[in-house]
């Protein structure tokens, strides 16, 4: 007999990644990033077939690289075909995260890649990099620079301005499938902070307080890039909003209908600004049949700011977690768009010149509304849009503006803007009719004041003004400096006898009485202040406050 044959040792071949919308582990961001692998596979799709629609149910098979990527509204399935995992990942991060002609960050997903992105092109995507520069990617070693910074242009009410964009070689998301394929089938992975803002090694002496991700945690923590949408914010700040999608198709879908078509858009007044511009997009969305629903469950933001304790780094000061939104909040938030909107303002620089930001260079800044940011973290919280108003301060930590005060000059402590007296006028209309009746009240009471003093000072011009100023103030601060509900009322009935005759309040004391009760003195404070703001004299004795547009500079 002959010896018996050796058995064979045949390898086996690679398991499919699977990828679960609700699997174990799986974090609001996280499930943001298995959307953000969607969303790209979708632009994948549609570049290689565009007249081949993208379905809203069911599963879509698209191929990528040796591989296959099958997506349902649950979950994303990757098999290898006959070659190595890491070819088809290869694949998949080579299409998803790019770089621009000019070398700019490059993420397909998030905007509709069949549509020119119209002639801020170039500068929508260095303002969408700069957003990603103050979350994802702020930390040094995470991008590669290519060359100095390139200077490119703008179009701002219908002139060219320049401003300077750093071009990359690499950022650290394009390089990660090669240690995603080694950790296959069941390694652990251990990813730095871009991957997933705060939950990096709390103490480089200690490596057992590194976090530590599963090849399929890992792979939708790169892709929350793609996934979340990060916006430039006040003083520095970045801010990141985190969409948890339910169905993955519908969220591939609608994701480019977030992102910002403007560069105006990436400027936000604060985290909460952020989430409820996304709200609003969702909406819209969601009541275009195409699309069937939002396919986000839920919203939230956070705020990354430089702290005392470290500067170079922006850490989360603030959050807002998912909240319900209803239609008459977004209503109001969609009218305080309109009226207090993010300005691009030329600085008049040269066409060189370092650039402070990726996009605040030598030739415009931008100028959110502090009172914008106030509105809406009122409606985030389920209040009167006027509720603090009193007391409400700017969000810079380091210099705190009075909220209530129109700024004048770069050294003065009022927050307002002039144009912010428009928003406070259009504001008003979502007053019930006793707090109407009040501000109007005091806006009679007002302008019967500032009209006999303009009276007494006939021929005075610069006399009639300076008194104008000191009349606002005094009551600014009787309003302002209240601390009871005694002094709020004195203060009130003061204005109204030195005011004369008052027609609006002979015909509704009635309803102005109840805010006046001890339970409602706050409220008649922030509303007597909202009054004194909202002011818009019809008589030549109006005193505007005038704002410089050097006092809103970026270095102000």
């Amino acid at each position: 007999m002959g010896k018996p044959a050796k058995a064979v040792k045949t390898v086996d071949a690679m398991p499919p990644l699977v990828l679960g919308l609700y699997s174990p582990g799986m974090t609001p961001l996280m499930r943001a990033g298995l959307g953000g692998i969607a969303a790209s596979l979708r632009a994948i799709h549609l570049q290689r077939s565009p007249k081949e629609p993208w379905p809203r149910q069911g599963i879509i098979t698209v191929t990528i690289g040796p591989g296959q990527a099958e997506v349902s509204s649950s979950g994303i399935t990757f098999s290898w075909g006959d070659a190595p995992p890491s070819e088809t990942l290869q694949a998949l991060f080579d299409g998803s995260f790019r770089l621009s002609k000019l070398g700019l960050v490059d993420l397909p997903g998030t905007y509709d890649v069949t549509r020119p992105r119209g002639g801020n092109a170039d500068a929508l995507f260095a303002a969408e990099q700069g957003a990603l520069k103050r979350t994802f990617l702020q930390h040094g070693k995470t991008t590669t620079k290519d060359g100095a910074a390139k200077t490119l242009t703008i179009e701002i009410d219908g002139q060219q301005q320049s401003f300077m964009a750093q071009s990359y070689k690499a950022y650290a998301h394009q390089e990660v499938w090669s240690d995603l394929a080694l950790a296959l089938p069941h390694r652990s992975l251990r990813l730095a902070g871009w991957a997933y803002p705060g939950a990096a090694q709390r103490h480089i002496k200690y490596p057992e307080t590194s976090a530590d991700y599963s090849p399929q945690q890992a792979l939708c923590a790169c892709f929350a890039l793609v996934g979340c949408l990060s916006f430039l914010g006040p003083s520095s700040s970045g801010v990141l909003v985190t969409p948890e999608p339910d169905d993955l198709l519908r969220f591939a879908a609608i994701r480019p209908q977030l992102g910002a078509k403007r560069v105006v858009d990436v400027y936000v007044a604060g985290h909460v600004d952020a989430v409820l511009c996304v709200e609003v997009a969702l909406r819209a969305v969601a009541r275009i049949s195409e699309y069937q629903g939002r396919g986000v469950s839920a919203v939230s933001g956070v705020l990354l700011r430089a702290t005392p304790w470290d500067s170079k780094q922006k850490y989360r000061v603030r959050t807002l977690p998912p909240t319900l939104f209803n239609d008459a909040q977004l209503d109001t938030y969609v009218e305080s768009i309109a009226a207090l909107p993010t300005e691009l303002r030329v600085t008049g620089g040269s066409k060189t010149g370092s650039a402070k930001t990726e996009t605040d260079g030598a030739g415009f800044f931008a100028v959110t509304s502090e009172l914008r940011a106030f509105i809406a973290e009122n409606l985030a919280l389920g209040r009167k849009w006027y509720c603090g108003f009193a007391t409400a301060k700017s969000s810079d930590p380091k210099e705190a503006r009075l909220l209530h005060r129109y700024r004048t000059g770069a050294k003065d402590l009022g927050a307002l803007r002039a144009i912010d007296r428009k928003g406070l006028i259009a504001m008003t209309a979502h007053l019930d009719s006793a707090e109407q009746a009040l501000v109007h009240s005091v806006h009679v009471a007002l302008r019967q004041r500032l009209g006999a003093i303009a009276d007494e000072c006939s021929g005075n011009t610069t006399q009639m003004y300076k008194r104008f100023e000191n009349e606002r103030d005094r009551w600014r601060f009787a309003f302002a400096g209240a601390k009871t509900h005694p002094q709020i009322r004195s203060a009130l009935a003061d204005l109204w006898s030195r005011g004369g005759p008052n027609k609006e309040l002979q015909q509704q004391w009635q309803q102005v009485l109840p805010l006046l009760r001890p339970e409602h003195w706050q409220a008649a404070r922030d509303l007597a202040l909202i009054a004194l703001a909202s002011y818009q004299s019809e008589r030549t004795e109006q005193a505007e406050p005038v704002t410089t547009q050097d006092s809103d500079s970026p270095d102000a």
